[in-house]
This record gives C-alpha cells, sequence and structure tokens, in this order.
C-alpha cells in the first residue's frame, strides 16, 4: 500500500480514535460521579459539555460533576483543535482527495468487462497501453508509483503480486494480463496470481534472463517475450532485409497505410461457415481486407490460403487491413441469415 494512504489513514484513524475516547471519558465520568444518572442521560450530558452547546435540562449537581464538566469540556476542545488541524493538513497535502478519488476509480473499474490489465508502467508498459487503447481497448494499469497515473482512464497504485489488488482491478472479469515489470521474479509471481484468480486470462509477461522463460511458462504465462531477443531479431532484419522492415513499419505505425494486422473468429451462426473461400464474399464484403493465414481450431495455420479452402466455425483469420475493413468483415461474418 502507498505510503502516503497508510498515513492518512492513520490520521483519520487517529481522529476517530480521539473522539471515541472523549465519548467514553465523559460518559463513564459522569455516570459514576453523579448519582441516579442513566448511562443515556451520562452520554448526552458528555456529548454537550465536550461539543461546548451548553447545558439544557440535565446538568452536573455535585461539585465533582461541575469540576469534571470543566475537564470534559477542554478535552472536547483539545480533541476538536486537533482532530481540525489533521483534516486540514490531510485537504492541504491531497491526500483525502486522492483517497476519495480511488474509490471512485476502483468502482467504475469492478463495472468493467474484456479489459486488459498491465502490470508496470515502464517504457514497454506504455507501449502496450498505447497499442491497446488506440484499439479501443479498456486498460488498467497498476503500479506502485503513484505518479505514473498521467494520462491514464484506469489506475491502480499498488502492488500487483498482491491477490487484493488484481481483484481490484477486476481480474475476474479480465480479458487478458500483462506483467511487464522490471523484475524477472515479480513476473512470475504476478502470472502464477493471475492465473489462480482467473483461468481464462490471456497472460503474456516479459523476461530478462533466459532462464526464466521456462518458469513462466509453468506459472501460467500463455506468451513470454523477451525485449531484447526481439529487439536483435528486428536488427537482424533491418540489415538482411530493411525493405521487410519499412514494410512492417509502415504496417504497424498509426501513423503510416492505415493497415494493421488483426484476428476474427468465426462464430458458430456465421452465415460462411462450410464455405469455400471463394464463395465466402469475405473479401468483397470486407472491401479488401486480406486474409493473410486461417487457423482452424486444434489444427495449424494455414498461411496464404488457397481459394478453395474450407472454413470452419470457430477458425481464426489473421488478417490485414484498416479498421473499417476490419470492423465491415466482423459484422460481414457475425450476421445471422
Amino acid at each position: 500500500m502507498n505510503v502516503f494512504k497508510q498515513k492518512t489513514k492513520r490520521r483519520l484513524a487517529i481522529i476517530v480514535l480521539m473522539l471515541v475516547f472523549v465519548n467514553i471519558y465523559g460518559t463513564l465520568g459522569f455516570y459514576l460521579i453523579e448519582e441516579g444518572l442513566e448511562l443515556l442521560d451520562a452520554f448526552y450530558l458528555s456529548a454537550i459539555t465536550y461539543s461546548t452547546l451548553g447545558f439544557g435540562d440535565i446538568v452536573p449537581l455535585t461539585d465533582s460533576g461541575k469540576l469534571f464538566a470543566v475537564s470534559t469540556a477542554v478535552a472536547g476542545l483539545l480533541v476538536s483543535g486537533i482532530s481540525i488541524g489533521l483534516f486540514v493538513q490531510l485537504l492541504y497535502e491531497g491526500t483525502l482527495q486522492d483517497i476519495l478519488k480511488g474509490n471512485k476509480m476502483e468502482k467504475t473499474i469492478s463495472k468493467l468487462e474484456k479489459h486488459f490489465i498491465v502490470c508496470g508502467r515502464g517504457s514497454t508498459g506504455n507501449q502496450i497501453v498505447s497499442e491497446l487503447q488506440e484499439r479501443n481497448y479498456d486498460v488498467v494499469v497498476i503500479d506502485h508509483e503513484k505518479e505514473c497515473n498521467e494520462g491514464l482512464k484506469y489506475f491502480l497504485n499498488g502492488d500487483a503480486r498482491k491477490d487484493s489488488v488484481l481483484m481490484r482491478a477486476a481480474i475476474q472479469n479480465a480479458r487478458g494480463l500483462a506483467a511487464v515489470l522490471k523484475n524477472d521474479a515479480d513476473n512470475v509471481f504476478i502470472t502464477l496470481t493471475a492465473r489462480n484468480l482467473n483461468p481464462d486470462i490471456k497472460i503474456v509477461s516479459r523476461f530478462k534472463d533466459p532462464d526464466t522463460e521456462k518458469k513462466l511458462k509453468i506459472a501460467g504465462a500463455d506468451f513470454v517475450i523477451s525485449p531484447y531477443k526481439i529487439g536483435g531479431h528486428r536488427m537482424a532484419l533491418s540489415l538482411a532485409s530493411p525493405i521487410l522492415i519499412d514494410f512492417l513499419d509502415e504496417t504497424l505505425n498509426r501513423n503510416g497505410l492505415g493497415v494493421r494486422f488483426g484476428s476474427i473468429t468465426l462464430p458458430t451462426t456465421s452465415p460462411v461457415n462450410g464455405k469455400k473461400l471463394r464463395d465466402s464474399g469475405i473479401r468483397e464484403n470486407s472491401l479488401g481486407a486480406m486474409i493473410v493465414a486461417i487457423i482452424p481450431p486444434g489444427e495449424k495455420p494455414i498461411f496464404n490460403p488457397q481459394a478453395s479452402t474450407v472454413l470452419q466455425p470457430l477458425s481464426q483469420l489473421l488478417l490485414l487491413g484498416t479498421g473499417e475493413q476490419m470492423s465491415n468483415l466482423r459484422r460481414y461474418i457475425s450476421r445471422i441469415t
């Protein structure tokens, strides 16, 4: 938990405890000193004394009671002064507003479904968030640094290794999770925890040490990625096949050609099921999306599929096209005839 949150809750607890103490002190004092006074009357007398509202129909009758009333009033003033000071300090530091704002955000996050969770907002995390938001997905970022919330719609300040923090991110409803902390051991722990909380979630984890790759897979990661390995592979391609790198840059860059890679799963009720690719009308109705590969359920990918390839329910289509073309295709294959 964030240090500032701990300090804020500690101060609020002090305020509550002081108010409770003054109530108990005054109530028991009047009850024991003033003979024949009921406990409720003692509480009432204590409350109007330390709050300095003045006496009404119930007043101390003994000298001891009057002296005790003075001490109760002084204690009430001291507690009120200290409480107001602590409360003003919380408002000045902004921590109270942060807690209230955080509670509101957590309530919103708890209602999310099919969202993505990114654990760690470093360079890799930032890129993941940017790409997912570009595709209009809801993304919840978890980081232990409070300052990492800038520019984010959904952010949780906490330790992503803890069950409670992942539950606050509504992991039970999430589509996928990326564990991209700098420490490999942390990513293994997050992967293990996330898989335990949501057996169906897709998990991608980063690693630096090659020995960690196997551990991440055992922990439950669906995909394991080494930024250094990918970076080295990309640099080698830049030397060996620069035209390919230029094409990929233009394809993947949102400011480039405007096309991108994507995937669509054929619904079981799709009208194209059982048809040959040439007769499916996919290319015509998507207005130009290119099918790079087809992955039938439980089978290996069919790259550059022939026109005679038969489409099966729940097959995945790997596509290259614009966002509009993919939206057109998604509507076409999902329609009910």
